[in-house]
């Protein structure tokens, strides 16, 4: 999730712009959410459909553009239950070691 994307989620009046970062602060104290920040890399390809390109029509009110510059969230709460088919390129499926599954 895109910073940006902050202000469409939680809506004034009842979540005002001056709480969005303590609410965030919470969420990562309590491990609901997680900067992704220096760890952008690692998602290759992927990382291009979480900044979708300005007027692309991938905006909407929960998912706005986001900018190179703005901060994006991991929050497995939002995850799709279906496992990615891209996930096994990068993290191959789990196989039993020493007779443990």
């Amino acid at each position: 999730m895109a910073h940006s994307a902050l202000p469409h989620i939680w809506k004034a009046p009842d979540f005002p712009p001056e709480v969005h970062p303590f609410i965030l602060s919470l969420m990562e104290r309590f491990e609901l959410s997680f900067p992704v920040g220096a760890h952008i890399h690692k998602l290759g390809g992927y990382a291009s459909s979480l900044r979708p390109s300005p007027g692309s029509g991938s905006e909407s009110p929960t998912r706005p553009s986001a900018s190179a510059d703005d901060a994006l969230y991991l929050i497995p709460s939002l995850l799709p239950e279906a496992r990615p088919a891209q996930l096994t390129d990068h993290w191959p499926p789990h196989t039993c070691t020493y007779s443990r599954c």
